[in-house]
């Protein structure tokens, strides 16, 4: 990899146009248990173990090509632009002028990824951490309108949720995924799947017996919420350990939110 500057002491780094540079990923961990690879648009994957996946897993060769990648959404009138460069129209214009001006700043867990839309006159800032007392990720989006008037977009969070083991990607599959089964409620939305369905049988999940939790096992909750998106993963009375996925930074339904030039 070349192209990048030292920032400070701690090994911070900055590059520009990160999405040239192929293979490029940043480690996001946590003392926990918590284990994530997320590349320069946010792809990449999340899990806590062999059978605790929040995101499909990843490897070397699809981490760039997957789309199943965490996004967020600016639902313009006149098109779709991602504040984590994963649109159709922002990989058609890769190489061309009509690219967005993107700088990758990285460090010890934790990458902020700036990029800017000439055409809309739109920034955003997207940064991605995690914690020290908790198996949490965390990612912060901030859009800001550079032109000189109002512009208004829907914001649409998008994370695929895969809440299975990774030896589902060859082991049943489509068949898991028929299995799983997503909840509304006012958090967001809970995926659980029914039954672990693998070539050693099939088993019905068991639900915890901790009221602190009052969840099952392998259950994966998507909370759409004001500021921030968060991962915890905590064990569940011994039998394992389950994932809540929780905040993006908009409420759920489709609102409109007006927003005006910087000041």
């Amino acid at each position: 990899m070349s192209g990048y500057e030292y920032i400070d002491r701690h090994a911070s780094f900055r590059i520009r146009n990160p999405q040239h540079t192929s293979g490029l990923y940043l480690p996001v961990a946590g003392p926990g248990g918590l284990r994530s690879a997320v590349s320069p648009d946010f792809g990449g994957d999340s899990k806590l173990d062999q059978n605790h996946f929040l995101i499909a897993p990843k490897s070397i060769a699809n981490l760039h090509s997957d789309r199943d990648t965490r996004n967020f959404f600016c639902v313009f009138e006149d098109g779709i632009w991602s504040a984590c460069g994963a649109s159709a129209q922002q990989e058609a214009d890769r190489f061309t002028d009509r690219e967005d001006e993107v700088e990758l700043t990285g460090g010890r867990m934790w990458q902020t990824v700036v990029r800017r839309n000439k055409a809309k006159d739109i920034s955003a800032e997207v940064t991605i951490f995690s914690l020290l007392d908790a198996n949490v990720e965390i990612m912060r989006v901030k859009i800001t309108n550079l032109s000189g008037g109002d512009a208004s977009f829907t914001p649409v969070a998008a994370i695929p949720v895969y809440a299975r083991s990774a030896d589902n990607i060859r082991d049943h599959r489509h068949v898991t995924s028929l299995l799983n089964r997503a909840y509304v409620n006012e958090m967001g939305v809970v995926v659980k799947p029914t039954l672990s369905f693998d070539e050693r049988g099939h088993q019905t999940l068991h639900t915890s017996a901790s009221e602190r939790t009052a969840v099952a096992i392998s259950r994966f909750h998507l909370s759409l919420m004001r500021t921030c998106i968060w991962a915890r993963a905590e064990p569940s009375q011994g039998q394992g350990a389950f994932w809540i996925l929780q905040g993006v930074a908009i409420p759920s339904g489709r609102r409109r939110f007006p927003f005006r030039e910087k000041r």
